[in-house]
């Protein structure tokens, strides 16, 4: 009889930090995100994007385990297969932690955007099939992958994007793997609280409030103390 692993505790709650300031696209065209953000919230839907928008240049990397192959169009055939699996995920990024300074400063717009707390089991419960969480693990060098004789590229795809450098480790990291692009529906109940950031605009402070007010969903705003983040 084999071990297995097991996950005996996990997070009450994830976070996914969110920037709210006007973002111009590729065409030139502006994007609101403070009332993309407070839509997204009020639908119950968390944005999932392909692998190639993170931020991580490194992302999708993997060392191939040595195996010889009859030929070297199997071999290309089987990487190909691997990078469309890798592309056609939908990726939603979270974290253990609400009060990491790099956080706010990384992802939401140097302390002027959101924090958003998501209770962890309602979320399981709410996204579809075929959605999947994974907590990120962080290495030295990127992930082995024997390719031959693979019978599941899919789970090889997200083996690959549930691994980064370890420098990234400070994020605590959790994804959301959707096969689908863009939206995805979790449903209501799933949002507890959303935190502001100690510089967020006057403006957007009141709109946030004001969308929430009677929602049951809860609005503090971070206070930072020395080198400590708090709430109130």
């Amino acid at each position: 009889m084999a071990a297995t692993i097991r996950i005996f505790a996990k997070p009450a709650t994830l976070w996914r930090y969110r920037a709210l300031s006007r973002l111009v696209s590729r065409d030139g065209s502006e994007r609101d995100r403070l009332r993309e953000e407070v839509q997204a919230i009020c639908d119950g839907v968390i944005w999932s994007s392909p692998y190639r928008r993170m931020n991580d240049p490194m992302e999708g990397l993997y060392e191939r385990q040595a195996a010889r192959f009859s030929n070297a169009t199997l071999e290309r055939d089987l990487a190909d297969r691997m990078f469309g699996e890798k592309s056609g995920l939908g990726i939603a990024s979270l974290t253990e932690t609400w009060d990491n300074e790099l956080m706010w400063a990384h992802y939401a717009d140097a302390f002027q955007g959101i924090c958003v707390g998501y209770n962890l089991d309602r979320l399981l419960a709410g996204l579809p099939d075929g959605t999947a969480l994974s907590r990120v693990v962080y290495a030295d060098r990127p992930r082995g992958i024997r390719l031959k004789g693979t019978t599941n590229l899919a789970s090889r795809a997200r083996a690959v994007l549930s691994t980064k450098s370890a420098r990234w480790s400070y994020e605590r990291e959790w994804r959301m793997f959707s096969p689908i692009q863009g939206p995805v529906r979790h449903g209501p109940g799933v949002i507890g609280k959303v935190l502001l950031g100690t510089r967020i605009p006057e403006f957007d402070e009141r709109y946030v409030r004001e969308q929430f007010a009677d929602s049951g969903i809860e609005v503090m705003k971070i206070a930072v103390d020395g080198y400590r983040i708090g709430r109130r």
